[in-house]
């Protein structure tokens, strides 16, 4: 089953959804996946599937070449 908006795997295995989630700031993001409420309610999502979270610093300089 698909969610959200439409995406295209382009390598790597396939996956069934995204979730982007935006923070004000890479300190507040961790902050929230450490709380342990948060912890507590992830191990209920783990016992469904497989997942992966990224953590991305969006406001960081990309380098150019």
């Amino acid at each position: 089953m698909r969610f959200g908006t439409p995406f295209e795997v382009l390598e790597g295995p396939g996956v069934e959804g995204v979730s982007i989630l935006e923070f004000p700031t890479l300190a507040d993001a961790k902050a929230w996946y450490s709380d342990p409420d948060y912890q507590e309610a992830s191990q209920h999502r783990f016992r469904g599937g497989d997942y992966t979270a990224i953590m991305i610093d969006g406001s960081a300089p990309v380098a150019t070449h």
